[in-house]
C-alpha cells in the first residue's frame, strides 16, 4: 500500500495481540503510526510485530504507568511490544492526559574548586526530573573512581577517588536511563576537576647562605607548579619560627628587619602555597 496508516484514538483489550503486523510482514518504508491508544490488558502483546521495518507505537497507555513490558523496559507491567516497535514515550494514565515527551538532560557539577587535592572529589548529577536505574556503571570516569551513589530525587551525588594527579572527567553518555514516560536521556557536558597532589617547588634565591647581615635583609625567592602560585610565605628560625611577610605575586620577595634578632647563625625559609592547596 501506499499512503499513511493512522491507528489512534481506539480501546483494544482483553485480546491475544491488541494490534499485530503479521510474520514476515515487511513494513520498512510503510507510513504506519499507531499513536493515542489504550492497549492495556492484551494477553500476549499491545502492539506485536512478526515482520521487519520499524513501527511507531509511541504515545499509547499500554495498561500501566510503567509502559509495556520489553526487554528494554525492565519496570514495565502494561501489555508488552515486540522488537522494531518504538513505543517511547507512552502515557502514564488511561485518560491520555499526562504525556513527558522531553528527555531527561543531564548536568554533572562538582563543589570542588579545581585544581583540588580533595580526594574523594564530589560530583553531581541533576537529571531534572525523575529517572530510573540509574547505577554507577552508567558513569564514565577517567582517572578515577566512582563510588558512594545517593539518590537525591531528580538526580544523584557520587564520589571520585582520583587515580593520580591530573584531569579527572566525569562523563555520562545518552540512552543510560529513562524518564517516567519512558523517554531516555541525552548526552552530558563532560566535566573535568584537576586533581593536584604534588607540592611546589620552591627555593631561597637571595641572601646567600654562610653571609652576615644585619638591620633590614632583602630576601628573594622562587617558587613554581603546574596549578599555579596562591601565595609564598617568607619565614626565620626563632624560639619560636616567625612569619616575616607574605608575597602573591611573582618576584616573589621579602624583608626582614633583623635588628631585634639576636645575633648568630639563623634559617630563612619560605612556604609556597599551590591553587589547589597543597604546601
Amino acid at each position: 500500500f501506499t499512503g499513511t496508516v493512522n491507528i489512534t484514538g481506539n480501546t483494544i483489550s482483553d485480546s491475544f495481540n491488541g494490534i499485530a503486523i503479521k510474520d514476515g510482514q515487511n513494513i520498512a518504508g510503510k507510513d504506519i503510526h499507531i499513536n493515542s491508544n489504550k492497549l492495556g490488558s492484551n494477553s500476549n502483546m499491545g502492539v506485536y510485530h512478526g515482520g521487519t521495518g520499524p513501527l511507531d507505537a509511541t504515545e499509547n497507555w499500554w495498561g500501566s504507568d510503567t509502559g509495556p513490558a520489553h526487554s528494554t523496559n525492565p519496570l514495565g507491567v502494561g501489555s508488552g511490544a515486540t522488537d522494531n516497535v518504538s513505543f517511547r514515550p507512552w502515557y502514564r494514565n488511561v485518560g491520555l492526559t499526562d504525556l513527558d515527551i522531553t528527555a531527561p538532560a543531564p548536568v554533572i557539577t562538582s563543589t570542588a574548586v579545581s585544581p583540588t587535592n580533595v580526594s574523594p572529589i564530589p560530583f553531581a548529577v541533576n537529571f531534572g526530573e525523575t529517572v530510573t536505574d540509574f547505577a554507577l556503571g552508567d558513569i564514565t570516569v577517567g582517572n578515577g573512581t566512582a563510588g558512594d551513589l545517593v539518590d537525591i530525587g531528580t538526580g544523584y551525588t557520587f564520589n571520585v577517588t582520583p587515580t593520580t594527579s591530573g584531569a579527572v572527567t566525569v562523563d555520562i553518555a545518552g540512552v543510560k536511563v529513562q524518564d517516567l514516560s519512558g523517554n531516555y536521556n541525552t548526552s552530558a557536558t563532560q566535566k573535568s576537576v584537576t586533581y593536584d597532589l604534588v607540592a611546589p617547588v620552591t627555593s631561597v634565591t637571595a641572601p646567600s647562605g654562610g653571609g652576615k647581615y644585619k638591620g633590614n635583609i632583602s630576601i628573594t625567592a622562587d617558587a613554581s607548579d603546574d596549578s599555579g602560585i596562591l601565595k609564598v610565605e617568607f619565614w626565620h628560625d626563632s624560639a619560636v619560627p616567625l612569619l616575616i611577610s607574605t608575597d602573591t605575586e611573582a618576584p616573589y620577595t621579602a624583608t626582614w628587619n633583623s635588628t631585634d634578632t639576636a645575633e648568630g647563625s639563623h634559617a630563612i625559609y619560605v612556604k609556597a602555597f599551590d591553587n589547589a592547596g597543597n604546601i
